[in-house]
């Protein structure tokens, strides 16, 4: 069997047995799958963070045409997985495929990966203008996940239009019926929110943020549908294979993309100096073929295949290259992962930290709009825009959110000890608000 997308040297066959999965989450801090088979002639080593019902299926369907090979899975997320491809011999890695929007750029900027000799017919490694994979080929999109809102389709959904816009979910209608991810506990959502910011400008999305997370529940995971189907929340800010996996298994649920989202990819990439480089490249070339593609597509997975190939015809199945235009962001990758940290912290500073007192506010905000659409008056309308805009004030400005040096200053969670730039943030804010509610309560004279 050929793979003509990756070209290699070798046509090597692979066998996957898998073994000891019962003990999978119990090696800890090391979680080791690991496949084996009699009369193996090599084996390699791959770091990957997929949980094992997606693992598992493209290991497993290795297992019926490539006899030759063990792999040997190391599951580890972000930053052990960084500590581990980043040491002087890899580790004795040979493939690092995961859902890691910093560690790749990160890694091939230190030079930890080989090229990978990809052919561009059906892979083009973009949608759109959107790149995703790596312009110089050092690392690939193995798959992508869209973001957007979803909702119960016969619950408080029901009968409605899908949401086209995020600010949907900022309804003053919808209060304490969204549910939204916590940036610092919920690893998809400072990409998320990443995609918001980027999508209406950097001051304009956290007011935006601000406002829909005053409508909000705030949830420490992000797999949380149930509220949706029962009819307890409106609309949920979500990656897309998490109710896209619900409604292949039977639930009320469906998923928006609203205007100006975007697609992120997962990547894989060849180490280098990989000990088993050209078995390497034919594991690599499965992942990337249309045979293992198609896989993404199984309902237990819910991903969405990098090669327009694999798709069917079935209008019912999400194809992201069909998609018009103006659903999808330019996203910048590179930005969106330098900030990464920023977002965190300053989701938590903004709209975490206080959370009663942010929804008071935009309360009596709401409110006041509300009022003043019975009773016009020119001061007042003055004073509650004014109000508004304090009530979504982000204490660092666009400019420093993309430089470098003040990004460098960023951690979460905060190290003991260090600057924090927290205290500075906090200030600011409580001193906006506080001049906001001043706005509001403050009689316009007679």
């Amino acid at each position: 069997m050929q793979y003509s997308d990756l070209k290699s040297s070798a046509d090597i066959a692979f066998s996957t047995r898998r073994r000891g999965l019962a003990n999978f989450l119990a090696a800890l801090p090391l979680v080791a799958l690991i496949f084996t088979g009699p009369g193996l002639a090599e084996e390699i080593t791959v770091v990957t963070a997929y949980p094992e019902e997606v693992s598992g299926l493209f290991l497993k369907t290795f297992e019926a045409t490539h006899p030759d090979i063990s792999v040997h899975l190391l599951w580890q997320q972000g930053r052990d997985a960084y500590r581990l491809l980043s040491a002087k011999d890899h580790g004795g890695v040979d493939v690092y495929w995961a859902a890691s929007s910093d560690n790749f750029p990160h890694l091939r900027a230190e030079g930890a990966f080989q090229k990978l000799d990809i052919v561009r017919t059906q892979l083009p490694g973009a949608i759109g203008e959107d790149h995703l994979s790596d312009p110089e080929g050092y690392y690939e999109a193995f798959e992508i996940a869209g973001y957007g809102l979803a909702f119960g389709t016969q619950a408080l959904w029901k009968g409605k239009a899908p949401p086209q816009t995020w600010h949907a979910a900022a309804q003053p209608a919808l209060a304490g019926k969204i549910i939204m991810p916590n940036a610092g506990k919920v690893g998809f959502a400072p990409s998320l929110y990443e995609i918001i910011l980027q999508g209406e400008g950097w001051e304009k999305g956290w007011a935006l943020l601000s406002e829909i997370g005053s409508n909000a529940v705030l949830s420490a995971q992000g797999h949380a549908m149930h509220p949706l189907i029962e009819g307890k929340a409106a609309l949920a800010m979500t990656i897309d294979f998490v109710p896209l996996t619900a409604a292949a298994n039977g639930e009320a649920v469906a998923i928006a993309y609203p205007r100006r989202t975007a697609f992120l990819p997962a990547h894989v990439a060849l180490l280098q100096g990989a000990p088993h480089a050209e078995a390497a490249r034919v594991f690599i070339a499965f992942l990337l073929s249309r045979e293992g593609q198609k896989l993404l597509l199984q309902p237990d997975v819910g991903r969405h295949p990098v090669r327009p190939d694999a798709y069917p015809d079935d209008p019912s199945v999400q194809n992201p290259f069909r998609l018009p235009a103006s659903t999808l962001l330019p996203f910048d990758h590179a930005l969106g992962g330098a900030r990464r940290t920023l977002v965190a912290r300053l989701f938590e500073e903004l709209i975490a930290k206080d959370h009663e007192a942010l929804q008071d506010l935009w309360q009596k905000i709401h409110a006041a709009e509300a009022d003043l659409q019975q009773k016009p008056d020119p001061i007042r309308k003055a004073r509650i825009e004014e109000a508004r805009h304090l009530a979504g004030f982000v204490p660092v400005g666009a400019t420093e959110a993309e430089d470098k040096a003040y990004l460098a200053r960023v951690d979460w969670p905060p190290k003991s000890g260090s600057d924090d730039l927290g205290e500075g943030w906090a200030k600011t804010i409580r001193e906006a608000r506080g001049k906001a509610l001043s706005l509001l309560e403050t009689p316009v004279a007679p």
